[in-house]
């Protein structure tokens, strides 16, 4: 009799968990229904040399500077759009979902990389006929940008960092950073707690 209880409790309490579990999860959106969600008026699509199909927008002044907008991680295009309302009089901003990001979404070859998403810049911008401009990004997008100015000086006229990830540094782990080595000795340990 106990058993049964027992065996009827779990079972109920398994059943209740995969109601639960089931009630919350989230499938797959078709892409179209997001397209349709948030792809807005200035919104374009095209397939890259990779076979990417990238989202973006070029927008503002298209006889103005170029200034090209590279957005952080979980972010999308749309971060931008305060600066294309206030610099769009005077620049031609081009601004894109990344790979693996808004719209953009999932690309061959599923490279994620940060030298991936910098050939992703590449590859825009020479499939929009882009060959100078100005590069800003934000966070995770503020070192694909500082990437894409070290492979490719030629075609940057300015670099605009916001909050941004930096370039990795190749160090030597044998030696610590200063901060570490200054907490290591007796008497600055004390004074730097």
């Amino acid at each position: 009799m106990v058993k049964r209880i027992l065996v009827g409790t779990l079972t109920l309490i398994v059943l209740a968990f995969v109601v639960i579990v089931i009630s919350v999860m989230r499938f797959d959106v078709p892409r179209e229904e997001l397209i349709g969600k948030y792809a807005g008026g200035a919104s374009q699509f095209v397939t890259l040399p990779s076979g990417a199909s990238a989202h973006f927008r070029d927008e503002g002044n298209r006889d103005g500077p170029a200034l090209v907008l590279v957005h952080g991680s979980n972010a999308s295009l749309h971060t931008w759009e305060p600066w294309v309302a206030e610099l769009g009089g005077t620049y031609r901003i081009i601004s894109m979902d990344l790979p693996g990001h808004g719209l953009t979404g999932r690309v061959p070859g599923d490279d994620y990389s940060r030298e991936g998403m910098a050939a992703f810049v590449h590859e825009l911008a020479d499939a929009l006929g882009v060959t100078r401009f100005a590069i800003g990004g934000n966070s995770m997008g503020g070192g694909v940008s500082a990437l894409y100015a070290m492979e490719h000086p030629e075609r940057v006229s300015a670099l605009i960092l916001v909050d941004s990830a930096g370039v990795p540094v190749v160090r030597d782990d044998t030696d610590p950073p200063l901060a570490f080595r200054l907490a290591r000795m007796p008497v600055l340990s004390k004074v730097m707690r």
